[in-house]
């Protein structure tokens, strides 16, 4: 009985990290190209589909020390090809030749410059942000 609860609350809390989260989860493989992203990373990037193969650094960029790519955390400015600009720290997980990254962005961390709204919103009171 235990075992079917966990895998309930593990199949909700999925679909819940998946495409109701603010939190970007994405996954690349050694040659820095994504090969997964989570409906957070959509929203962030303002994006209608996963870029699936584009390379990690056309939306961050590590700093003089590289992507380190192993387990731990790192932090990571986004492109501002990208229309967005910040710093945001993440918490990667290595396994076999890949690599999953976890952040849940601050609001006011990441700017669209463009609109001037911070990523993500957590309230309708704090969607903008004055530069």
């Amino acid at each position: 009985m235990m075992r079917a609860e966990f895998k309930r609350i593990n199949k909700a809390l999925t679909e819940y990290l998946h495409s109701e989260s603010n939190m970007l989860i994405f996954q690349i493989d050694k040659q820095q190209l994504i090969k997964y992203g989570n409906d957070g990373f959509l929203k962030l990037f303002r994006l209608i589909k996963m870029p699936t193969g584009a390379g990690f650094v056309d939306f961050f960029l590590p700093g003089s020390d590289g992507l380190i790519f192993e387990t731990g955390s790192q932090e990571f400015v986004c492109n501002p090809r990208t229309g967005l600009y910040g710093r945001l720290a993440f918490h990667k997980i290595r396994h076999d030749n890949e690599l999953t990254f976890w952040s849940e962005p601050r609001l006011a961390t990441v700017i669209n410059r463009t609109t001037l709204k911070a990523y993500p919103s957590r309230s309708h009171d704090n969607d903008h942000i004055n530069i």
